[in-house]
């Protein structure tokens, strides 16, 4: 994905407990076209970041260390004082034990997600859920763990830029989805998985959602007025409450390398499906 003043966005912001960097471009194909395109579960942010801007965009979560890390990365100002910040960081286990605890400075805790996310051993901690270990792999070919951390530090003003007028809020899911709701609206709906699908047990996220939040949810996207795109895996409940919808899967890679099948639900409005970004990029020279 370019932004809108030609950075390239290559890397995540961290890596997310759900997160959907690798299949983002998959997903962004199913969009139909919209003028307003809400997250009400940002999470990291994978998707917003890597598909074409919309004249209306809205990145949502309860989360608020998520909402504050997106706050700064958007500001400029902010922006440059966290990436000069992360310029400095060592990949170390001091680093990363220390940036469980809450900063009352919106830069350093800013800095502090980075570090979880990315020196994580698995992909909750940066989720809020329970820390897995500080992060010391080696791969097959001799590329470290340390060595990904090392140029984390130049993303940073290809996210800022991305998120330039991007509407950021920390809320209800629903009640940001009423708030934005049109003919003209894209809900992208990642919520944490059913419980009964997950191999990590129920403590992925700070916010979990239980089969009534599920189901509450649901209840909304069926009489939403725009169209949705809903990503999880397949289950009973799934099956109950969007069988009727338009479904696609696609083999994924879960945290530590494990396979699992990512599946979207889709009520569409009835207008084309957006370009993929590769056909986006095509058409514009890129």
């Amino acid at each position: 994905m370019v932004g809108k003043a030609g950075m390239s966005i290559n890397r995540p912001v961290m890596r997310y407990h759900g997160g959907k960097w690798r299949i983002a471009s998959w997903i962004i194909s199913h969009f139909p076209i919209h003028e307003t395109y809400v997250e009400p579960f940002l999470g990291a942010a994978s998707v917003l970041l890597q598909k074409p801007s919309s004249r209306v965009e809205v990145g949502n979560d309860l989360y608020g260390r998520v909402v504050n890390l997106f706050r700064v990365i958007r500001d400029p100002e902010t922006a440059v004082d966290l990436q000069r910040r992360l310029r400095l960081t060592l990949y170390s286990s001091c680093e990363y034990y220390s940036a469980r605890e809450i900063s009352g400075d919106s830069v350093e805790d800013a800095r502090r997600m980075i570090v979880l996310g990315y020196q994580s051993h698995g992909s909750t901690g940066s989720a809020g859920g329970k820390l897995s270990g500080w992060r010391r792999g080696i791969r097959d070919h001799g590329h470290t763990s340390a060595m990904d951390w090392h140029s984390i530090w130049e993303c940073v003003l290809a996210w800022s830029d991305r998120l330039r007028g991007v509407f950021i809020e920390q809320d209800d899911a629903i009640t940001v989805m009423e708030r934005w709701d049109s003919p003209n609206t894209l809900f992208y709906v990642d919520p944490p998985y059913v419980a009964e699908t997950r191999k990590t047990g129920p403590r992925g996220y700070r916010h979990e959602f239980t089969e009534k939040d599920h189901k509450r949810l649901a209840e909304f996207l069926q009489s939403a007025h725009g169209s949705v795109v809903l990503s999880g895996y397949d289950s009973e409940m799934y099956r109950e409450l969007y069988g009727k919808w338009e479904k696609h899967s696609i083999p994924s890679l879960a945290d530590a390398g494990s396979r699992s099948v990512e599946c979207l639900w889709i009520k569409g409005n009835g207008l084309t499906k957006q370009m993929c970004l590769f056909e986006h990029d095509e058409r514009n020279g890129r």
